[in-house]
């Protein structure tokens, strides 16, 4: 499976985001090593631990920004994110029961994460752009 590669399409223009959304990036990545070296099992444990304690610290800087921002839609996000969380300890919880597979785990990351930032993040952008002084910013 080829590694997943950040690219200027998923970059919101706000630096602190763009760099917890390509660690995201990163963590999936890590999965995808692990099938390649054969290795899951370790790989998704520790990734799922890092993960759990990643997202919530990305998630609540993210909402903080969109809570600043005065952005709307922050409630409706917020549970997108929660969504996540939740998605995330029930993979936990497979992995414990030997359900999950690396594979499984690196599909879900890839499609949520590109789904999420290309559709909802960007949706934020223009609210979250402003406050922070950056009003041509690109959404």
């Amino acid at each position: 499976m080829d590694q997943f590669e950040w690219s200027v399409d998923y970059a919101t223009g706000i630096p602190e985001i763009d760099s917890q959304h390509s660690h995201l990036f990163e963590l999936t990545n890590r999965v995808l090593r692990g099938i390649a070296n054969k290795n899951p099992e370790l790989t998704l444990a520790e990734v799922l631990d890092d993960l759990v304690e990643y997202t919530q610290s990305h998630f609540a800087f993210e909402e903080q920004c969109m809570r600043d921002a005065g952005y709307e839609h922050t409630e409706e996000h917020a549970r997108s994110h929660a969504r996540l969380v939740g998605k995330i300890e029930d993979f936990a919880d497979d992995l414990r029961s030997g359900k999950l597979t690396a594979q499984d785990l690196a599909e879900f990351l890839k499609n949520w994460l590109t789904l999420h930032i290309l559709r909802e993040d960007m949706r934020y952008l223009p609210a979250v752009a402003q406050s922070r002084g950056n009003p041509d910013a690109d959404a």
